[in-house]
């Protein structure tokens, strides 16, 4: 293993094509210049977005990369209509400006130094081993952190990368058999897929070479864990958040996630966890409150420190911290209080998945003059007369009177964002949208 973060030597293997890093190095420069401070480029194209990285790292120029959800930047005057520009908002020694995951509120922009980079790789690297024998099968969205930590790992600890055009099931499955893939990353919805595939295919055994898989992005529920388990796929569930360049800690199971080396956590009474340390970022390219968006309403990074108490970054999740193991309970953004209780939604939808008729689901809330706030859930699926009554049986059975759905809208399919996160935003909002909820307990 190389526990190094320098040089950097990225091999690439990109629609069955292989480059090495100096043939990266050339044809970036033939697409971007160095003379500038930030380099940005649209992320749904995959192969420009690993060129500005190789270019951006080597050259120590910032990357923006920009997906379709984030265009209004360019519209606000944020963002410059060239692909290369100079943004005197963004400091020296910014490596990435990236948009966090934007599933809870409006997406802000983080600012990632090269310092966080490396760092993160060194804490990561004591954990999941990555040397000159490892390929990383990376088929997460490069405008979000956890695919571009991917490039990093894999470039600073000198390992192979097979880069996919976003995520496809079929061709993931194909590829993890083709090449000698040692580590892939995976949202729970990515997962669930594959797992589709293997048993629709009865294959019992997995390909050798694949020693971690990395899920993470989204709440694991215990029966995807278990299916997965059962079906020999080597789990390693993972927490993290764009402000900690990616992972904060990483566990065979849910409850017992232990940190990277180099962070320090702490709860308040509320248990909001609060994170500290070299992988931390320091800004946001932060937008003052205006009624009309332009480039003149952002502020210099350095006058941002709202998010910031004593160097603590505070986290909007809350979190149990037992004998140095870390248990996410859920959000505070979308916390529904009922009855004075906190329930966290996530919770709640990894306990409902485990009804029999129940395949995917999510919840959000309604007003209730006596509670406060009462669960709504989106299911999706269409339940017959006899599944109703089978899972009216169950969640009695099963479930705290509190932490059960009052009211249930069938939808076509869960909203999610890019990444695979359930898109709180729009589960409210089609809530909202429906006071006449057509299920009711």
């Amino acid at each position: 293993m190389n526990t190094s973060p320098d040089p950097f030597d990225l091999r690439l293997y990109y629609q069955d094509k292989v480059y090495n890093c100096s043939e990266l190095l050339h044809m970036a420069a033939q697409q971007f210049t160095a003379e500038v401070s930030v380099l940005s480029v649209e992320s749904e194209n995959v192969f420009s977005t690993l060129l500005a990285l190789v270019q951006g790292y080597t050259r120590q120029q910032c990357v923006f990369p920009v997906s379709k959800h984030l265009t209004r930047l360019r519209t606000a005057g944020l963002l410059s209509q060239s692909e290369n520009f100079n943004h005197p908002l963004i400091p020296e020694g910014t490596a990435l400006a990236v948009a966090t995951s934007g599933s809870q509120a409006e997406p802000k922009i983080a600012l990632i130094s090269f310092n966080n980079i490396r760092a993160h790789c060194r804490s990561f690297y004591a954990r999941v081993p990555v040397s000159s024998d490892s390929l990383w099968l990376n088929c997460l969205p490069l405008s979000h952190i956890a695919g571009l930590m991917i490039v990093y790992r894999c470039a600073l600890g000198q390992a192979a990368m097979l880069l996919h055009q976003g995520f496809n099931a079929q061709q993931v499955w194909q590829d993890m058999f083709k090449y000698p893939v040692t580590h892939i990353s995976l949202v729970p919805a990515m997962l669930a897929q594959l797992l589709d595939i293997q048993e629709r295919l009865q294959i019992h055994e997995l390909p050798e070479s694949l020693g971690y898989v990395i899920v993470g992005g989204d709440r694991l529920s215990a029966s995807l864990y278990q299916r997965a388990m059962a079906h020999g796929w080597p789990l390693l569930i993972s927490y993290g958040m764009t402000e900690a360049t990616s992972t904060i800690a990483l566990g065979k199971k849910v409850d017992q996630l232990l940190p990277l080396k180099g962070f320090k956590l702490c709860t308040d009474d509320d248990k909001t966890l609060y994170i500290k340390g070299d992988m931390v970022f320091s800004h946001y390219l932060y937008k003052e409150p205006s009624a009309h968006i332009d480039s003149s309403a952002y502020k210099k990074p350095h006058e941002d420190s709202s998010c910031f108490d004593n160097g603590w970054f505070k986290t909007s999740d809350k979190v149990i911290i037992d004998q140095g193991q870390l248990t996410i309970i859920g959000r505070n953004d979308y916390m529904i209080i009922s009855g004075g209780e906190n329930l966290a939604p996530e919770a709640i939808e990894a306990m409902l998945l485990q009804a029999p008729v129940i395949s995917d689901i999510a919840v959000g809330s309604m007003h209730h003059e006596i509670w406060g706030q009462t669960i709504v859930a989106l299911v999706a699926e269409s339940l017959t007369e006899k599944q109703l009554v089978s899972f009216k049986i169950w969640l009695k059975e099963h479930t705290r009177s509190a932490c059960r759905p009052r009211f249930f809208i069938p939808v076509s399919g869960i909203p999610r964002t890019e990444l695979g996160k359930i898109d709180r935003r729009r589960v409210q909002t089609i809530i909202d949208s429906n006071p006449n909820h057509s299920l009711s307990f």
